[in-house]
């Protein structure tokens, strides 16, 4: 097996990831993952439609509700103070909704994976200059490198190590070097020759596979974030039906005095 084999598939890993970079940059693929495909929007439009729907129904009918006396007491005062619960109710799922979106754009932003992305194209870049040369010892150090920097990546996704091209760049400049000067160090040693020669196959599918996984990596980690926010969403809304159920109560007392009212009218 030889790494000329795969040099196919190392190019499609490097058109991808460059081609993230650019997509990160300018619009935020974790985001776009979160917005497009999980639709956190829909989300919190089916949650909380069916609340906002009762209040702005509910408030509509207490407009045209008239007043009432019950044992010489006016129900005015009751009306707008049922009003003003459902108006600040209202508010209150505004709030949520505002902080839940803007909470998951930050929570399904890594703003690390357009740096990690950028090392995994210099990382393809490489192998497709060794490949004809079959240099597959150097190959090897530079894989457990870039394997060892995804990892550390997926973990310290808030690190600047990560986050920042510029300083991704001298990263991959300076690890480059290192493997150059321990390739030239330990290559012809016959420990080393011998490890290579077992590890030759794995070495060659690990490089060629490796520029993918840091995307599943990823996808699954906005999944989980997806996962958190879906928990939020649902708190917020058991709590909201409890805090409107006793509101409603004393909307359907009102209702009901109105209504008592006009069949004694007749």
């Amino acid at each position: 097996m030889e790494l000329t084999d795969f040099l196919t598939l190392i190019q499609l890993a490097a058109g991808l990831n460059i081609a993230f970079v650019a997509v990160e940059v300018a619009q935020g693929y974790t985001r776009i993952l979160s917005d497009k495909v999980f639709n956190i929007t829909q989300l919190l439009d089916n949650a909380f439609q069916e609340l906002k729907s009762t209040i702005s129904v509910n408030r509509t009918t207490l407009d045209n509700t008239h007043s009432t006396d019950v044992d010489g007491k006016s129900t005015t005062n009751k009306i707008e103070e049922v009003k003003r619960e459902y108006e600040k109710l209202e508010k209150k799922i505004e709030q949520i909704t505002d902080d839940i979106t803007a909470n998951s754009n930050l929570k399904c932003n890594f703003r690390c994976f357009s740096g990690l992305s950028l090392m995994i194209f210099f990382f393809c870049c490489t192998l497709i200059f060794l490949a004809p040369f079959n240099a597959i010892s150097l190959a090897f150090l530079m894989t457990l490198l870039t394997l060892i920097y995804s990892i550390g990546g997926w973990f310290l996704y808030e690190s600047r190590l990560f986050c920042s091209l510029k300083v991704v760049i001298w990263e991959f400049t300076g690890g480059m070097i290192v493997c150059i000067i321990l390739w030239l160090c330990i290559r012809n040693w016959d420990v080393f020759k011998t490890f290579m020669q077992s590890a030759n196959d794995l070495t060659i599918i690990t490089a060629s596979l490796l520029p993918f996984v840091n995307f599943i990596a990823f996808f699954l980690k906005v999944i989980r974030r997806v996962q958190d926010i879906r928990q939020q969403i649902s708190q917020h809304r058991t709590s909201l039906i409890t805090e409107i159920e006793p509101i409603n109560e004393k909307f359907n007392k009102l209702r009901s005095l109105e209504l008592l009212k006009m069949e004694m009218t007749d």
